[in-house]
């Protein structure tokens, strides 16, 4: 089975969307350059629209249009952006234990990793907590290759385990 050929002018587009997203998401941003912003993700959509069909498109490609304005508006993106938040809730909704009261599993998980994390520091030699002995420890020890001897020190000083 053969896979299907994206054409250069796709690929062109898609690297105008690329350029786009790096472009807001730099710390600075000239003002003067807004304007042309805006029009270069009006053209980029236009292209875009010519390439797919209109099943394709919903509100996110629409909302691409005024992003610039959302700049204009309130300052740099990375400013009020939500990203950080909903990855540290998805995080914190892989504690939920009790779906009865998820906040309770949340605090009382997230509780004990701080705790844990906080006394890494007063364990002799620096003891990681929660590590897997691994399944390919010990193996290179009959071997008689430098690299393997190596790679077994690395293996056993990265690895520790509580006593």
């Amino acid at each position: 089975m053969q896979t299907p050929r994206v054409s250069q002018y796709v690929k062109m587009i898609i690297t105008r969307l690329l350029y786009f997203f790096n472009w807001i998401s730099q710390k600075v941003i000239d003002e003067d350059e807004l304007q042309d912003l805006q029009e270069f993700i009006a053209e980029t959509m236009a292209q875009l629209e010519m390439c797919f069909p209109p099943g394709y498109f919903d509100m996110t490609e629409h909302l691409m249009i005024h992003i610039v304005d959302h700049i204009q508006a309130l300052g740099l993106l990375y400013l009020h952006e939500m990203w950080t938040y909903e990855r540290f809730m998805s995080i914190l909704n892989r504690y939920v234990l009790n779906r009865a009261h998820p906040e309770g599993s949340m605090i009382e998980i997230y509780n004990t990793e701080e705790v844990i994390e906080s006394s890494l520091g007063y364990l002799k030699d620096n003891v990681s907590l929660g590590l897997p002995i691994p399944r390919f420890l010990g193996r290179f020890e009959g071997s008689s290759t430098k690299i393997s001897k190596v790679c077994n020190k690395h293996i056993i000083a990265s690895c520790s385990i509580l006593r």
